[in-house]
């Protein structure tokens, strides 16, 4: 989703980028205001870290760099823009909307994510009858990946589309959920 940094006004923002912009594991973003840059301290102290006068890049320093994981960001970030953000937004938004349409369907769903633009990519959702792990079992043995958002004991069953994910496949897993 397009956003500025100037419009919501933040202190820190966090992100790991590697679903939304399919980058490695263990790659992230961090944005620090500029007078919380001095103000945070690092959980790792490495070279350079309390020389506040380097900003934010002091929380850089953790010794060896694994400069493939770094390539991987910028190929990813090349590619999503090689798609351009809109394109995928777009993209993404529209995946959503058939879940959406496609578990709506089902008497038996009770989706619990926004079903306005609000949810990205991401839609969540319980199964009367059946608990979400069970039915995570039975997707799995359809090669079907999905994610039991158990924090909190939510128990909610989350399907999160991407790009690369086609009509087909979102009908597949909606007839799977639906002969559970």
């Amino acid at each position: 989703m397009r956003f500025s940094m100037r419009d919501i006004d933040a202190d820190c923002y966090a992100s790991s980028p590697h679903k939304w912009l399919l980058a490695p594991q263990g790659t992230g973003l961090l944005y620090l205001r500029k007078e919380w840059r001095t103000r945070l301290w690092p959980t790792l102290a490495s070279g350079d870290w309390d020389k506040l006068e380097l900003g934010a890049q002091r929380f850089n320093h953790l010794g060896t760099l694994d400069e493939s994981r770094l390539a991987g960001l910028h190929a990813a970030l090349a590619f999503h823009n090689a798609l351009g953000p809109d394109r995928v937004y777009a993209r993404i938004e529209e995946l959503r909307q058939r879940i959406v349409a496609r578990l709506s369907e089902n008497p038996r769903v009770h989706i619990v994510s926004p079903t306005d633009n609000r949810g990205a990519g991401m839609v969540s959702f319980k199964l009367d009858g059946m608990a979400s792990l069970e039915l995570q079992k039975r997707l799995g043995a359809k090669n079907i990946r999905t994610r039991v958002i158990g924090e909190y004991d939510y128990g909610y069953m989350r399907l999160s589309p991407h790009v690369y994910t086609s009509f087909e496949e979102i009908d597949r897993v909606c007839e799977t959920i639906a002969e559970a």
